[in-house]
Parts: C-alpha cells; structure tokens; sequence
C-alpha cells in the first residue's frame, strides 16, 4: 500500500528528528570527548626538582633500617623479615615523578625503546577505593584519555590493577575501548601490547609486588591504598634466603 502525502509527511517528520537526534547525539558526545574530567587536575604537575625530592625520600623509606617482627618467618619465606610498616605517596609527588623521572626510568630498564611522541606523561590522581590514570592524546591540548582501577595484591603476592571505568574527557566507555592495542598506534610492539593487558587486567602488573635492594634485601608490598589526594602503601622489608 502506497503511503498517502500526509502518511509521507509523517515519515519525512520521523526521519529528520531521527537525524536531528543523532546529530545531537554525536555533538554532545564531541563536546563532552573535548571536556575535561571533574577529576583532573587544573594545576600543572610541579617541576624536575620536586621529582627528585620525592625519589630521594622514596630512597629513604627503602632503605630505612625497620625492626624485626618477633613473630619469625614461615617455612619456606624470607630468612629475615620486618614489621609492617607504612608510607603515604602524595597525588603532586606522584604526577612530578611521572612528568619528569618516568621516561629515563623505563628507558634504563629497558622497558620502553621510546617514549610516543604523541602521548602525554601519565597523570596519576588517586580518589577512594581508586586511582585515575589520564594520558593527552595529539599534544599538550589533545583529548584526555583515561581510566579508573583499583590496585590488588594477590594471594600469590602478584600486582593487579582492576579496570572500573575508563573514557576519553567526560564521555564514558568501556576500558576495553580506551585500552585498545592500538591506543598510541604501536599495537605490535610487545612490551606496549603487554602494558596494556595490564591495564585490562588480563595480565598482573608484577608477578611479584616487590622492589629489589642491595645484596639479599627487598621490600615486599602488601597492601596499595589509594585515598583522595594520597595512596596508602603498606610494605615489609625481607631479607632472601641464600637461595631466594
């Protein structure tokens, strides 16, 4: 049956809201991609020297001499252990180390050949239960690529991130969206395509949450914490068997 001209006018009237609906649709999701999230910083991150202050501090934390747990060590564990103990990571210290120790602290352990021109230093604010991780896509005024986490130490002492959110400025999606292999278009590189699955959490970060010292020594994490403003570190320095 051949629609009538007012049956026609109707469907011309039906086709441009649908039109106009997604037009809208599309302008809004292209203004909120260019907005900034509520989260993120206005302030830039502080400079080189307060980096350094901070990896100094960190250093110390380290190598800190601890006492030891009365308690002992079970069968099979570290020869030596500490108590306990606990530090707080500031969101400034942490962005000033991001912005200006992470790239030669990658490049010397081999972890990156070279840091993508085109992506900015990560932007790290922790929030409660969460941390936000950002990057600029294109240049210091590119579009705001993101996603939320929460770290977890596993029972076997793996280092996890558990993606809860992601988008690029206000507009939500899916972290497998935002996490795509070929985010900073080197998705056949494979240290960046294992990054990645990190940040999927298809992989762990650390198969072990521990940083090595000198000789025997190393420091375990046991709990990551993030609060407004702050992450929670809880550790313990070990010291290895001859064998460990």
């Amino acid at each position: 049956m051949i629609p009538g001209p007012k049956a026609r006018r109707h469907l011309r009237i039906l086709a441009l809201c649908l039109a106009l609906g997604v037009a809208g649709a599309a302008l809004v999701a292209l203004l909120l991609a260019g907005a900034t999230p509520a989260w993120a910083p206005a302030a830039p991150a502080p400079d080189a020297s307060a980096a350094e202050t901070f990896e100094h501090a960190v250093v110390r934390q380290l190598t800190a001499v601890r006492d030891q747990d009365p308690s002992g060590t079970a069968p099979g564990g570290p020869a030596w252990a500490s108590m306990p103990w606990s530090v707080s990571l500031r969101d400034d210290d942490l962005r000033a180390w991001l912005s200006h120790r992470l790239e030669p602290w990658a490049l010397n352990r081999d972890l990156l050949r070279a840091w993508p021109a085109d992506v900015s230093r990560p932007l790290v604010v922790c929030d409660e239960g969460v941390i936000h991780v950002a990057v600029r896509l294109g240049g210091p005024d590119g579009r705001l690529a993101h996603f939320s986490c929460v770290p977890r130490i596993a029972d076997d002492g793996s280092l996890w991130l558990s993606p809860t959110g992601a988008g690029v400025g206000r507009l939500r999606l899916p972290p497998q969206w935002v996490l795509r292999n070929d985010l900073i278009g080197r998705g056949a590189d494979p240290q960046t395509t294992h990054l990645l699955e990190c940040l999927r959490g298809e992989q762990p970060l650390a198969d072990q949450a521990m940083i090595p010292l000198e000789g025997r020594r190393r420091v375990r994490i046991l709990d990551l914490s993030p609060h407004p403003g702050r992450l929670e570190v809880r550790c313990r320095t070990e010291l290895a068997g001859p064998g460990g």
